[in-house]
């Protein structure tokens, strides 16, 4: 009798907890309008019937990291690559946490492999680009700069990035199309007009002298 009575406790505290549970469309609204707290809250309850479910596991983790939770977002991510090893987003962003916090060869690792499941995610190969940048693999870093710039043309930050690997290669000519690109698109950024000026004055000097120091890359704009 007692272990009766104690099941369906059991069981009413289960159909309890299920009923207070937020809907997905209502978990999403909370993620959306920024109640990141709310969200994980109203996601724990749902992952407590739907233990595997890789698209609130990653909206536990996005919220997380915008709450600077970084630890507890990676333990999620890596939730999700136990579940599904082929989940771009998961490795990428464990990458991104990696790579804010300038660790940039691990960071590397995870980034490429979501580079290589998901080819064709702008924001995986841009990361990727300034990962490799980061790591002074110039020719890497266009390559996938390159790559994003055509996904999405008119996001400006691709075209200064290639104009610092471009230039740090010393291929100055080039790097002042990148930088003459990135102008067009956002005038009003001084570092960007500058660092333009000063690769095609180098690209000028090059018609009279043969030999000149390498280029050095000025301060990186803030991603908007």
């Amino acid at each position: 009798m007692k272990r009766t009575t104690h099941i369906l406790t059991i069981l009413s505290f289960l159909l309890f907890l299920f009923s207070c549970a937020a809907n997905p469309v209502e978990i999403e609204a909370l993620y959306n309008s920024g109640k990141y707290e709310q969200t994980i809250s109203e996601i724990n309850k749902r992952l407590f019937f739907h233990v595997k479910d890789v698209k609130f596991l990653h909206m536990r983790a996005r919220s997380f990291e915008e709450l600077k939770q970084y630890d507890e977002a990676i333990k999620d991510y890596e939730r999700i690559i136990s579940i599904d090893p082929n989940y771009a987003q998961a490795h990428a962003g464990i990458g991104k946490i990696l790579f804010d916090k300038k660790h940039y060869a691990q960071a590397e690792l995870y980034i490429l492999r979501a580079s290589s499941i998901d080819p064709e995610n702008f924001e995986i190969l841009y990361l990727a680009g300034r990962c490799e940048l980061m790591l002074e693999k110039w020719d890497k870093a266009e390559r996938f700069l390159k790559l994003a710039e055509k996904m999405n043309p008119d996001f400006a930050q691709t075209y200064f990035y290639t104009g610092m690997a471009r230039a740090n290669r010393g291929e100055v000519e080039g790097a002042a199309v990148s930088f003459n690109s990135y102008v067009n698109k956002d005038p009003n950024n001084l570092v960007a007009r500058y660092n333009r000026g000063f690769a095609m004055m180098k690209s000028s000097m090059t018609k009279i002298v043969t030999h000149w120091d390498n280029y050095n890359a000025c301060e990186i704009p803030s991603d908007q």
